[in-house]
């Protein structure tokens, strides 16, 4: 709005709406002007207040002092989501995946969202990897920024909630292993660096922390979280 009304004030609008609001004043005063224009009396009410509402608009865009300038945001502040506090009482810090993430390092980017998955599962810490229904232990809290910055950096490629949209759409976890490129010729992958760490990947591809289960559709059936 503010800048709308600066666009106006300089140009000849705000004086054409000052003179076309004191001449219909001016026809609320007089019955005939110029011999051309003759206002009835039951006309003269709605000329006065629409003299009125143009002359106050006028003057008002004449006189308006510039409105301020909204700050922009701070993008520091909008593109380091570090801290992250958990429901348990604990944080994680998300420095080193949103740096991968923002270098398109998926690799490393991947790793290191198997780590963050494990800082925010109540897992006890001889585990090693992820098994079925283990994301029923993740902590809401933590997973939703992880997936924030996946599908940030990825333009919604790539991200947990993308791999659970999509495992709900095929129902069945082969045809999802299939539709992420989680398969090669009919067979699971067996070791990560058989994952594309780019964006020619199919969507839903990264992260792979659960490529290696022949059926683990409780795995992303069990995240109650709402993205």
């Amino acid at each position: 709005m503010g800048d709308i009304i600066k666009a106006l004030k300089d140009t000849p609008i705000p004086t054409i709406l000052v003179l076309a609001g004191l001449f219909f004043i001016l026809l609320t005063f007089v019955t005939k002007l110029g011999g051309m224009i003759e206002v009835q009396p039951n006309q003269k009410r709605w000329t006065f207040f629409v003299g009125l509402l143009l002359l106050t608009t006028g003057l008002v865009l004449n006189f308006s002092t510039d409105f301020p300038q909204r700050a922009p945001p701070d993008v520091s502040k909008l593109t380091r989501p570090l801290i992250v506090p958990l429901s348990n009482g604990t944080s994680i810090t998300l420095e080193k995946l949103q740096g991968y993430l923002q270098s398109k390092d998926f690799e490393n980017a991947n790793k290191e969202t198997e780590v963050l998955l494990f800082q925010i599962s109540n897992f006890p810490g001889t585990k090693k990897r992820f098994d079925r229904g283990d994301s029923q232990q993740l902590d809401c809290q933590g997973l939703k920024p992880i997936d924030m910055l996946w599908k940030k950096s990825s333009k919604n490629r790539f991200g947990l909630s993308i791999q659970k949209d999509i495992l709900l759409d095929v129902q069945t976890w082969d045809k999802f292993a299939e539709k992420v490129g989680w398969k090669h010729n009919g067979k699971l992958l067996e070791d990560r660096s058989q994952l594309i760490y780019d964006l020619s990947a199919p969507i839903g591809h990264l992260p792979g922390v659960m490529f290696w289960i022949s059926d683990d559709s409780n795995f992303y059936g069990g995240i109650s979280c709402t993205f």
